[in-house]
């Protein structure tokens, strides 16, 4: 999302009030509801045991501020410009579903199935940093309690993501010093794009095969120098360069092949200790993709 994006904290004028969950089933028989207010407190089925189902529905300017919506399944829904104000969302699904400009301010999600990809045009980077870690967060617990591993994993992600972007809007609202800015952005920045904060297997996958083809190309070019021409280590290959690499950044050490040259060491060290961080963000990986 690259545009601003203007959230509507109101309702435009003039709006209808819906006074009850019959009257709100009724419009919603009509497929296309606007400008409406939802009065009560409560929006869920008169059967304590059923679930209303609302499909291929158009909501525009429609508010559920303050409201507690349970029990409620959206199928092929469009919602644009409404407000969920502080409003409870309890065991309710949203299916292929369309989001655009809504404000989720203070929301709260309970056994709610929500894609986090379905509200990405509702909050801009610059202006709605708090909304979206509050929302990103609430889906993530709702998925949890679902045990949905997917929406999990997005959401949290994509609250990683905001992270950064609310860094920025404390940075430009005075309350952030730059130099703890620029540390902070930078480590969030860098665990995003090699790890996907731990939730991006493929990014990993391809950040550890570039790491070993650089490290291995750097051991073949500069060989002598690290191995000091020992004539037992031998002549370098490319072979030996992985293998030699391998064993250092996952810190086995056969000992086999061990530098010679005080160059040779200083780059031996530098390689562990890459590999030592490497296994960390592994664990990280592991923690956050598998165990939840």
């Amino acid at each position: 999302m690259t545009k601003a994006v203007d959230l509507p904290w109101s309702l435009t004028q003039p709006f209808h009030n819906i006074n009850s969950t019959e009257e709100f089933a009724e419009l919603a028989k009509e497929k296309v509801m606007k400008r409406r207010l939802f009065l009560p407190g409560v929006l869920e089925p008169t059967d304590l045991h059923a679930t209303m189902r609302i499909e291929n529905v158009t909501f525009e300017n429609v508010s559920f501020a303050k409201t507690k919506l349970k029990r409620l399944r959206f199928k092929s829904c469009k919602f644009r410009k409404c407000l969920f104000i502080g409003t409870t969302i309890s065991e309710c699904d949203f299916y292929h579903c369309q989001f655009s400009l809504c404000n989720f301010y203070k929301v709260r999600l309970f056994e709610t199935h929500i894609d986090p990809k379905l509200i990405s045009d509702c909050m801009d980077k610059k202006d709605h940093t708090n909304i979206a870690l509050n929302l990103y967060s609430e889906i993530r617990k709702s998925a949890l309690q679902l045990e949905n591993p997917e929406f999990a994993s997005e959401a949290g992600y994509q609250y990683q993501r905001w992270n950064r972007y609310h860094m920025t809007y404390k940075f430009r609202s005075g309350d952030l010093p730059w130099y703890e800015f620029a540390l902070r952005w930078m480590a969030n920045l860098m665990f995003d794009y090699i790890v996907g904060y731990g939730w991006r297997i493929r990014r990993f996958a391809l950040s550890t095969a570039i790491l070993i083809i650089f490290l291995t190309a750097w051991n073949y070019i500069f060989w002598c120098n690290l191995t000091g021409n020992n004539a037992i280590i031998g002549s370098p290959s490319i072979i030996k360069s992985l293998y030699y690499t391998v064993i250092t950044i996952t810190t086995l050490g056969y000992g086999d092949i061990t530098p010679a040259t005080a160059w040779g060491m200083l780059s031996a060290s530098g390689q562990t200790a890459i590999g030592v961080v490497w296994i960390g963000l592994l664990v990280s990986i592991i923690v956050r993709k598998v165990l939840p």
